[in-house]
């Protein structure tokens, strides 16, 4: 009985797995998958950037980071706004780092640092 089991499982499974597919063949070729690259946020790219310089620029730690926002300035140009936390030995302190750029061709306009010291804030 057991061995009738397994056999039927078995018939089952792959009865699944042609149906769900479309075509046998369809099960021996690759199927593409998600990378991470393909999931990342659109501002994934600009906040690379802005800790890249950000770590140019302060010699501290960074500890947190938080997107905080787009906005479009003109038809030609946006920026993106990033909040980063940076710790210096006991001294802790946040950097607001805007990066404008044009939206035809992603060159960089601008890239401004602001000091506060604000905590980074998180909507729950």
């Amino acid at each position: 009985m057991k061995k009738v089991y397994r056999q039927l499982t078995f018939v089952v499974t792959i009865g699944l797995a042609i149906f769900m597919s479309g075509s046998p063949l369809d099960l021996l070729s690759p199927q593409p998958h998600a990378t991470a690259s393909a999931r990342q946020p659109e501002y994934a790219k600009w906040g690379q950037i802005a800790i890249a310089q950000t770590k140019a620029n302060y010699q501290a730690d960074i500890v947190d980071y938080l997107h905080v926002g787009r906005n479009q300035i003109s038809p030609e140009v946006a920026e993106e706004i990033f909040k980063l936390w940076l710790r210096d030995g006991t001294r802790e302190y946040g950097v607001r780092v805007t990066i404008q750029f044009y939206t035809a061709n992603d060159r960089i306009r601008t890239i401004t640092f602001r000091e506060t010291t604000d905590r980074i804030k998180r909507d729950d």
